[in-house]
C-alpha cells in the first residue's frame, strides 16, 4: 500500500505581471487592490507580519531557524492594515488566524531548519498566508476556499 500525505490548499494571485508604464517611466502598482485584500483579511483574522531579524530583542513573538554556525531569528509582530495604504510595499509576509497569538506562543519554542519548513508549518496550521511584493503582486493561500472566493468577489 502506498503511503502519502495529502494537503489541500487554495490560492489567489493578483499581479501586474511586471507591467511597465511607458508614460510614467515606472512599473504599474496595485496599491488599492492590495489594501482592499489586506483590510478584508484583517476583518476576518488577526494578522501578523513576519521577517528575518537580527535580534529577538523587543519582538512580541519569534522563532529560530537553525543554521550551521548561527541561528537566524524570524520575528512576528501585529500587522496594522494601514501599513499597506500609505506607501509602496517592497515585500511583506503575513500569516493570519482567529487565534494567531496562541499559535505563535506554541511555535516559539520550536526551531525550524529553513524558512521553507516554517512556511510548510504555517500552511498546515494557519488559516491564511499572504505575500506582497513591490505593491504589484499579492498571493493569498488558504485551506478555506470561501476566503479565496470572497477575495475574488471583492476585487471584481
Amino acid at each position: 500500500m502506498e503511503k502519502y500525505e495529502k494537503k489541500k490548499q487554495h490560492s489567489i494571485i493578483i499581479s501586474t505581471n511586471n507591467a511597465f508604464n511607458e508614460e510614467e517611466g515606472s512599473y504599474e502598482i496595485i496599491m488599492n487592490t492590495i489594501s482592499k485584500v489586506v483590510h478584508f483579511l484583517d476583518q476576518e483574522f488577526s494578522l501578523y507580519e513576519y521577517h528575518k531579524c537580527r535580534s529577538k530583542v523587543s519582538l512580541p513573538f519569534y522563532v529560530e531557524e537553525k543554521g550551521i554556525f548561527t541561528n537566524k531569528i524570524i520575528g512576528f509582530w501585529p500587522l496594522h492594515p494601514s501599513e499597506v495604504d500609505k506607501e509602496v510595499v517592497s515585500d511583506m509576509y503575513i500569516i493570519g488566524d482567529k487565534n494567531i497569538e496562541g499559535f505563535l506562543r506554541d511555535i516559539h519554542e520550536r526551531k525550524f531548519d529553513s524558512i521553507t519548513e516554517l512556511w510548510d508549518y504555517f500552511e498546515d496550521n494557519c488559516a491564511i498566508m499572504c505575500q506582497i511584493y513591490d505593491s504589484a503582486h499579492i498571493e493569498v493561500h488558504s485551506k478555506d476556499i470561501a476566503i479565496i472566493t470572497k477575495i475574488d468577489q471583492l476585487i471584481e
